[in-house]
């Protein structure tokens, strides 16, 4: 005959356990439906301000809530489960208030673009797969999709080169965020909208310098020094012949912080280098770093 390895008094605790894990689920769906109900006001005096065309994607916003969020995290919760979870509720809450559709740079054999967007928005929201960059930069100036994720600028392939010349400028588009937020720097993606950048507390930015004729990387970095401007990189540079001879230079600027169309620096920047084209492309959140300990 089996013995009996019940053990009544461990089989109470687990009772009473579960029944306060039900009671924390339901605070927790509570929360969400309140926090929903929040969304739908928000919605509403946007529309009631006549703000219809307000964009839905607010990076600046989403990265101080997940950094404030991080830093108050204690274990034994994982940072990764928690941004995770918070991913999924203000994706989910922001297509409360209209059409919110992603494009995702995935030609063939290339998934990695769409698995980002995926991570970072949710693997049920609608997924725009294109095949080129330009095709995706086409999708969101028409207002097909909202946002694009593509390359770094600089990773893309030769055939793409330069497509970050688009960006900038009034009226068109502005890098806004980085991907991974949680992830190694230098590697991933970044997302593209017909919006302004919505800055955090802690930004990069891209600057994108055009100048005929060309500039030297050390005059370049002494104009920046002297307009005040930070570079921590040169991630990306392209010159074309120009039809009446000459050559056309397009240099990408990594700045320390985001700079915005209007500063000020970004005109002493251009008379520093003799009167050349000087305009900011956007910004990102300064993602958070891989391994981050838990507040215990």
């Amino acid at each position: 005959m089996a013995a009996d390895i019940t053990n009544p008094a461990a089989d109470r605790a687990l009772a009473i356990l579960r029944l306060e894990i039900d009671a924390i689920d339901n605070a927790i769906h509570d929360l969400l439906i309140s926090r929903a109900e929040i969304v739908d006001r928000v919605a509403a005096t946007k529309k009631g301000a006549g703000s219809r065309s307000a964009p839905l994607f607010r990076g600046g916003r989403e990265a101080t809530i997940l950094r404030r969020l991080v830093a108050r995290n204690r274990a034994p919760l994982p940072v990764e489960a928690v941004i995770g979870v918070w991913r999924e509720i203000i994706t989910a809450l922001t297509r409360l208030q209209g059409d919110f559709i992603i494009a995702a740079y995935a030609p063939p054999g290339v998934s990695r673009y769409a698995e980002l967007a995926g991570g970072h928005f949710g693997s049920r929201e609608p997924l725009h797969r294109t095949t080129t960059i330009a095709a995706a930069l086409t999708a969101v100036s028409k207002g097909r999709v909202q946002l694009a994720v593509l390359p770094l600028p600089g990773a893309e392939t030769k055939a793409e080169r330069g497509w970050w010349r688009r960006l900038g400028g009034a009226g068109s588009l502005t890098l806004l965020a980085r991907l991974p937020f949680v992830g190694t720097r230098g590697s991933g993606a970044v997302i593209v909208g017909r919006q302004g950048f919505d800055p955090s507390d802690d930004d990069g930015g891209y600057i994108l310098v055009e100048s005929k004729p060309p500039v030297s990387r050390a005059r370049l970095r002494a104009a920046l020094k002297t307009a005040g401007l930070p570079a921590i990189g040169f991630p990306a540079a392209l010159e074309e012949k120009m039809a009446r001879g000459g050559k056309l230079q397009y240099q990408l600027v990594e700045t320390a912080h985001w700079v915005g169309p209007d500063d000020s620096r970004l005109q002493r920047l251009a008379a520093a280098l003799g009167g050349a084209t000087v305009r900011s492309l956007g910004g990102y959140a300064r993602p958070l770093a891989t391994k981050r300990k838990l507040r215990r």
